[in-house]
């Protein structure tokens, strides 16, 4: 159940001989409670697909999720916050591509998503007012864990600015310590913290208190101590036995639920195909993307991502330092 503040679940992970779905991500060892973490998946619709619910299991992302193909970007995200429905996904830590169709997007978005967006360093500009929750508490089996969400400041200065424009991200380090200090850490039986900032600033940090720390952003692949990063585009994934904090490395299966290919699809004719009539547009420097959308009537979003990852879209091809755009 959603609160305004603080979310708490009973996930009660008995017997665990678990399997999603016969295809799908199985979670083998009995008797035992874990955590799934994954992230920097961008929109892999073919990962994403091969998870269905287990709602004794916790699944956690730590960003980069929304955005990375066609359909991610085509739909600004939606269906892939309606495969992560279908799978199940319990938490959220933003990444800077999760900004990518723009804060305001990203708020809408979490209004159709079943679990909680978490980041306690994402605040309203001139405010002390947070965009999102700060931590969440899970009732694991009867163990009260925290879970803080941490994002990466480079969403001030690499994310087009009209993108972010009305939200700051503030230190990470700095706001770990700040939202710690307000908690009786010793309260909880475990501390996890998830982070999108990548390996270079938590190895900068001092995160005392957090026995976990999830990381994401940097694309690396890398398990040390308690610091897991799970790599790129569906690596790899972790499970976390919550009794033992036992971690363990995972593959993904290849086949899709069926639910989750029902939804692609669903999105897929949703989008409309490229017209036979199109003209060739210069695109021209960032600051000019708004104008040049709202000449052509189109999401001046689809302009500015289409010029950052030149041409993933169906809808319009990018040629050169042009793209066509539809009369």
């Amino acid at each position: 159940m959603k609160t305004q503040g603080v979310v708490m679940k009973n996930k009660i992970m008995s017997t665990l001989i678990l399997t999603l779905i016969s295809t799908g991500v199985t979670f083998a060892d009995s008797n035992t409670e874990k955590i799934m973490y994954t992230n920097d998946l961008h929109a892999n619709t073919g990962i994403i697909s091969t998870i269905q619910d287990n709602k004794n299991t916790l699944w956690i992302d730590g960003g980069d999720l929304l955005h990375g193909t066609d359909l991610a970007l085509m739909t600004q995200g939606e269906a892939v916050v309606d495969l992560a429905n279908n799978a199940g996904l319990d938490i959220l830590v933003p990444g800077n591509h999760d900004f990518d169709y723009g804060w305001k997007r990203l708020k809408e978005l979490e209004t159709k998503f079943d679990g909680d967006i978490v980041a306690s360093n994402v605040y309203y500009s001139g405010t002390k007012d947070r965009v999102f929750k700060p931590y969440v508490e899970e009732t694991v089996n009867g163990k009260k864990i925290l879970i803080i969400g941490l994002t990466t400041e480079e969403i001030n200065t690499r994310i087009y600015k009209p993108m972010v424009e009305g939200i700051t991200v503030t230190n990470p380090i700095e706001e770990y310590n700040k939202v710690i200090s307000g908690l009786d850490l010793e309260s909880y039986y475990k501390v996890i913290l998830v982070t999108h900032v990548g390996d270079k600033v938590i190895s900068k940090g001092n995160f005392k208190g957090a026995d976990v720390i999830l990381d994401g952003h940097d694309h690396i692949y890398k398990y040390k101590g308690e610091y897991i990063n799970n790599g790129f585009n569906g690596e790899s994934y972790t499970l976390i036995n919550v009794e033992n904090m036992r971690i363990s490395a995972q593959k993904f299966t290849t086949k899709s639920v069926k639910t989750a290919l029902e939804i692609i699809s669903k999105h897929n004719k949703s989008i409309p195909k490229q017209p036979k009539d199109t003209k060739i547009m210069k695109l021209k420097e960032r600051k000019n993307l708004d104008k040049i959308a709202e000449e052509l009537n189109i999401d001046w979003r689809i302009l500015y991502q289409l010029n950052k990852a030149k041409g993933l879209s169906q809808k319009y091809q990018f040629v050169g330092e042009s793209i066509k755009i539809p009369n």
